[in-house]
């Protein structure tokens, strides 16, 4: 495939077996190459060779950037592109500790390139998605004002504005201003108002990181930091996006003050009719029966408390969409089934099922089985019966669970 190094175009062959990419030597000036710096690599034969380090600016398919890579002095292609770079993650959503580790990356390439001499090129603000904090500073009035009119977030903003001599007699206003688009604001109080900057998408997330990351920002929580904002700048979606930030903070999720909140007891309802409602629950795995049993689906009703068990090969969903079917032949269908949350409870089968029946499926809470006790309970007892009863012939629990149940 084709490719870049150091921006000269050479052809890359995809080697999956290689851990690290590989350049011929000649492709690589003597400046990029690591002084005194090698490491040891193996051929598919596990001959080991050595390789130079180098650090170079790849652009393939799968990685462009600055990239350490072996140089060796031939190769049967221009280079090799190993798993550091097939492979390298991609990812739909920069989280902020990702950006963090690529920052660091960065920093660490830029020095080694600058012992080799090598000078990243300068970044203009105007060709960044995103305008660092630092890079603030190099945001005059003249480049605020086209910012702004280039912003396609801002169009319906820019098209209701009006000029700051007719903003005078309005409360909630936007308004040019020496070229500068503004929002002019009231309470509905009265009690506070203020003019803020428009500020346009490029601008925004250096502003928020300004307001929470800083050491005098302090890493409040969203409405602090949202007043810090709202009493400079505006923008469509502000509180939005500095709620997202705030609580995706890695430092804020680390610090925070857990919350012990409880819900509300409540009575639970009593059922009076029976099979309206139904709890069930799932034993094993088991020692496999001679008929290649493992589980048994217990089903208890809330009303009577008249429990049914089911022994099954497996404890997946169609197996205990069968065993359901067969209770229901006899005993009607129920408005209610409680279960826990298990994949074979909770599946697109079981869902599908419930709502051909027009059954409502209710789950406990995570980690609480206190909420289906009726069946724990049928659970408990029905296994010390089999203990008991399959104590020399561990092989015929299942010959022996019908005669466990009905006793219970």
């Amino acid at each position: 495939m084709p490719g870049y190094v150091n921006g000269r175009e050479v052809s890359f062959v995809k080697d999956t077996g290689a851990s690290m990419t590989i350049l011929r030597e000649d492709l690589v000036d003597q400046s990029c190459i690591l002084e005194g710096q090698h490491t040891t690599l193996y051929t598919a034969i596990g001959q080991p060779f050595d390789a130079k380090l180098a650090i170079v600016e790849l652009d393939t398919p799968y990685f462009k950037g600055h990239a350490q890579v072996g140089i060796v002095p031939s190769l049967v292609a221009d280079a090799l592109l190993g798993n550091d770079v097939i492979n390298r993650p991609k990812v739909c959503a920069i989280t902020r500790s990702r950006a963090n580790q690529e920052n660091q990356a960065d920093k660490r390439a830029e020095e080694r390139m600058a012992e080799c001499d090598v000078q990243p090129s300068p970044i203009d603000v105007q060709d960044c998605d995103q305008v660092s904090d630092q890079d603030l500073n190099r945001i005059n009035a003249d480049k605020l004002s086209q910012l702004q009119k280039e912003d396609p977030t801002l169009k319906s903003i820019r098209e209701k504005a009006v000029t700051a001599e007719q903003s005078k007699s309005m409360s909630l206003a936007f308004y040019w201003e020496n070229d500068i688009l503004k929002r002019k604001w009231m309470s509905s109080s009265g009690v506070r108002q203020g003019d803020q900057v428009v500020l346009p998408k490029r601008l925004r997330r250096a502003v928020i990181e300004l307001a929470h990351d800083q050491p005098f920002a302090g890493h409040l929580g969203v409405e602090k930091t949202k007043d810090r904002i709202l009493r400079s700048f505006y923008w469509p979606g502000i509180f939005r996006e500095v709620s997202e930030y705030c609580k995706s903070c890695d430092a804020c999720q680390k610090v925070a003050m857990r919350t012990n909140v409880k819900a509300p007891m409540i009575n639970t309802p009593i059922i009076s009719e029976p099979f309206y409602k139904i709890s069930m629950d799932i034993v094993g795995p088991l020692a496999r029966s001679k008929k290649g049993n493992r589980f048994i689906l217990t089903i208890v009703d809330d009303a009577t408390r008249y429990p049914e068990a089911f022994a099954l090969k497996s404890c997946d969903a169609e197996s205990v969409a069968n065993s359901l079917m067969e209770l229901f032949s006899r005993v009607g269908v129920p408005r209610v089934i409680l279960t826990d949350q298990g994949t074979n409870f909770t599946s697109k089968l079981m869902k599908d099922l419930f709502a051909i029946l027009k059954v409502k499926g209710v789950t406990t809470s995570p980690y609480h089985p206190q909420a289906n006790g009726k069946t724990e309970r049928f659970n408990a007892t029905l296994k010390s019966i089999l203990k008991k009863l399959c104590a020399t012939e561990s092989e015929e629990w299942d010959t022996f669970l019908p005669y466990c149940w009905p006793s219970v």
